[in-house]
């Protein structure tokens, strides 16, 4: 939802896709019965890693708002200029 313009959101879905595929892969061959601990252990790295990058992507979205609300720009931007940007744009904000 961060991402404006139709080909920055491809390629983003893009990528969500691949990692979704890897962590499938992953867990294919990470949790099998033979491996008593190892699994256990893969999942809860996993989740903190994914509760660790969570907070550190909240927080660039939080600075990055407060950036562009601080910026003087220095012109007023055409609606047409605005769609170009996407989220680019001095006026877009990154949710959380």
């Amino acid at each position: 939802m961060n991402l404006g313009g139709h080909r920055r959101r491809a390629i983003g879905s893009a990528w969500q896709v691949g990692f979704g595929n890897l962590g499938a892969i992953v867990a294919t061959y990470a949790l099998e019965a033979k491996n008593s601990p190892f699994p256990f252990m893969v999942c809860i790295s996993s989740c903190c890693v994914c509760v660790i990058f969570s907070a550190l992507y909240a927080g660039y979205c939080w600075r990055q708002n407060r950036k562009r609300a601080a910026q003087a720009w220095g012109r007023e931007y055409t609606e047409e200029e605005r769609m170009q940007l996407g989220d680019l744009s001095p006026s877009y904000r990154l949710m959380t």
